[in-house]
């Protein structure tokens, strides 16, 4: 899902689950980059779920390829998704931890430019 947000960067060094882990948090103002995602065919439904309560992220940005269901569900919220991010440890990004990002993802060329500051 292309676009531009703008939020402090949370951190989860493992593949998350929307159903029953991420749908209890408030990450409304987050950028959420997590190492992939676990499966399940409600994501779509959760993640809607959560904008329409104002505690979705901003954008989410996953290391490993995005499921289709996490897809589908950034399309139904408007979430910026980014994939597949090269990036050769975890650990980088973990030392940016709430820290604030403006996330441009460019879904036609599959580009995400991430630019820290503050």
């Amino acid at each position: 899902m292309p676009g531009v947000s703008r939020g402090r960067i949370v951190v989860f060094p493992h593949a998350v689950s929307f159903y029953g882990e991420l749908e209890r948090l408030d990450l409304s103002g987050a950028i959420l980059i997590a190492k992939g995602s676990r499966g399940s065919t409600v994501a779509p439904y959760i993640i809607y779920r959560m904008r329409r309560e104002s505690r979705a992220p901003e954008a989410i940005i996953l290391i490993r390829m995005a499921e289709p269901m996490v897809i589908a569900g950034a399309v139904l919220a408007r979430i910026p998704l980014c994939d597949r991010l090269e990036v050769g440890d975890i650990s980088v990004l973990e030392s940016m931890e709430g820290r604030t990002a403006i996330v441009t993802s460019l879904r036609e060329n599959r580009t995400c430019i991430i630019e820290v500051c503050c």
